[in-house]
């Protein structure tokens, strides 16, 4: 498929004369294919690739937060390559899956919500992701059903870059050299486990659990703190946590329509976590900067099928 894309910004308080910037045009595309054989009834392998030319966002064709247009703009580029298998029978479903893509050119907005941090513009990051996946689900007998997910992944920047920092006034203020090369993906678990199981009884009600563990998750880099060649350290490793969750619905009629009554409660255990947070100078929890999960929480609802 081929995008098209026209950007434009509007400034009233910086341009009085002339609030409009220049049209920008930008053009995208990506193409995808895959096959799948067909072992037996019961077993496939599959194979997928694609190529996907993506052009960047607004706040980065406009990076300097005014009417001048970014210099260099650069679309972001994704090549993707995934095999896997799977297995299908009465009761029983598997998928396992390997993957590898490697991201070109990716920008992102560092410290772009937090008032107490300069701004800091980074164009040109690779990153390369290579992973294994699988989820399990097996029917019991008509009651119980089970699940079971795995996934493992190793994804990594991978070269050296450099970085524009703002003041709070939006003006450009230095140009910084930002050593990511190796450094671990941030915000996201690398590692995953999990398990599943629902009863279903007296044909209208359901209680479920949903155990998941997470770890190798890393915090985001702070592109302010890698300006030393010499600092290769990782970013710090948030402590692995579990989760369980609980779920209970019934299942009945209103008004001739299909409905559910539930009752969740999410994080059973009451599990002390943090999910996400920007690396410090000394690459540790001293110096880490990130935010707590919720502890237990109870949602209860009705949804009805029309």
């Amino acid at each position: 498929s081929l995008s098209q894309n026209w950007y434009r910004r509007v400034d009233h308080y910086n341009y009085v004369e002339d609030p409009w910037s220049e049209t920008v045009e930008l053009a995208g595309f990506d193409f995808k294919g895959g096959v799948n054989f067909n072992i037996n009834e019961n077993h496939h392998l599959y194979a997928n690739a694609g190529y996907f030319s993506r052009v960047p966002y607004y706040k980065f064709v406009f990076g300097n937060f005014t009417n001048t247009v970014s210099r260099d703009l650069a679309n972001e580029k994704v090549s993707s390559v995934e095999a896997g298998y799977g297995l299908s029978r009465k009761n029983t479903r598997i998928r396992l899956n390997a993957y590898y893509t490697y991201w070109k050119d990716k920008s992102f907005l560092a410290n772009e919500y937090n008032q107490f941090l300069d701004p800091v513009l980074i164009r040109g990051l690779d990153a390369l992701h290579i992973g294994l996946e699988m989820e399990a689900d097996q029917r019991v007998n008509r009651n119980i059903s089970l699940g079971a997910l795995f996934s493992l992944g190793n994804w990594q920047w991978k070269n050296n870059v450099a970085a524009e920092v703002y003041d709070n006034n939006n003006v450009l203020k230095d140009t910084i050299a930002v050593y990511a090369d190796g450094l671990y993906v941030g915000d996201a678990p690398q590692l995953q486990l999990g398990l599943s199981g629902n009863y279903r009884f007296l044909d209208h009600f359901t209680l479920g659990l949903n155990w998941i563990y997470y770890d190798r998750l890393y915090a985001d880099f702070n592109p302010v703190e890698r300006n030393d060649p010499g600092d290769r350290q990782q970013s710090f490793r948030i402590p692995s946590y579990h989760l369980l969750d609980g779920h209970f619905s019934f299942d009945f009629l209103i008004f001739g329509q299909q409905a559910t009554a539930y009752v969740s409660v999410r994080n059973i255990l009451d599990s002390k976590h943090i999910i996400r947070g920007l690396d410090g100078s000394g690459h540790d929890i001293e110096s880490f900067a990130g935010f707590w999960g919720f502890g237990r929480t109870m949602d209860a609802g009705i949804r009805v099928r029309f």
